[in-house]
């Protein structure tokens, strides 16, 4: 405990500084993907440490995914060791790892769908939970099935058979990591998408009200936001345009309800 105080003491100016650089970097690929690279200069200052602490969340979540990977990996390798001792072990150790992993495939399935055929802000953040543990389930489960094959192969004696079906594991093994890639990619969108846009507010509502009533837009969309700024996709006569407003006109609009109990 005392080394971890005294690490945390001699780099602390190094530890404040990494949620600032990495809430930079968020921020910057944000602007310049929903909105451009032009942008960059209303780059907001005060939003720094909130992004960088979402991000360092982000990439404690996928350790502990790493870490329950290696976790069972290892429970794999000691089957594989212990299975010439012991097949009685072995063999129900596999059913109850079979039966967990049918249990929770089909749940996770099943909820990524549900989830899929709804719009509110609560059902994107259960996607991406649903996402992660669909991912995590089937990882672990194509990790278990290849150490029973390699267990199986190993005591075959036909060595053509042995090197047909080490091959196709390879093959596999190379689809299913970019599933895998392609997945993860996925996630990291959606959950983007649910912290940049925020399209349950309700004064993004109001605001588009405000924009069409002052006439000359056909259609506004909320590409991005930040501390400062909302950056908005408009359609006018001219073509599509980009406008830019400070984020306090967004949080000051309330519901005419409110304004006429108010006077």
């Amino acid at each position: 405990m005392l080394h971890i105080l005294k690490f945390i003491k001699d780099y602390l100016s190094i530890i404040v500084l990494i949620p600032t650089l990495l809430g930079a970097l968020f921020q910057i690929f944000n602007i310049i993907f929903y909105v451009g690279l032009p942008y960059i200069r209303y780059f907001s200052a005060s939003q720094l440490i909130p992004d960088g602490i979402l991000i360092i969340f982000l990439i404690f979540f996928l350790i502990i995914i790493y870490i329950l990977i290696l976790f069972f990996k290892f429970q794999y390798e000691d089957l594989k060791s212990n299975y010439l001792e012991d097949k009685g072990i072995y063999e129900i150790s596999t059913f109850i790892f079979f039966s967990i992993f049918l249990i929770l495939l089909p749940f996770s399935i099943y909820k990524l769908y549900n989830h899929s055929l709804q719009n509110d802000i609560i059902s994107l953040y259960s996607h991406f939970f649903s996402q992660v543990i669909l991912t995590l389930n089937i990882s672990l489960l194509f990790l278990y099935l290849n150490e029973v094959i390699n267990i199986k192969i190993d005591h075959l004696n036909n060595t053509m058979l042995i090197n047909y079906t080490r091959k196709l594991i390879f093959f596999i093994t190379t689809l299913f990591s970019t599933y895998l890639l392609f997945n993860l990619i996925n996630t990291l969108y959606i959950s983007n998408e649910m912290i940049v846009q925020s399209k349950d507010l309700y004064n993004f509502r109001k605001l588009k009200e405000k924009f069409k009533q002052q006439g000359n837009v056909d259609n506004i969309k909320i590409l991005y936001l930040n501390r400062d700024y909302v950056f908005c996709e408009i359609s006018t006569s001219f073509g599509k345009e980009i406008a830019i407003i400070e984020q306090k006109e967004l949080l000051s609009i309330f519901p005419k309800k409110d304004d006429d109990e108010e006077k």
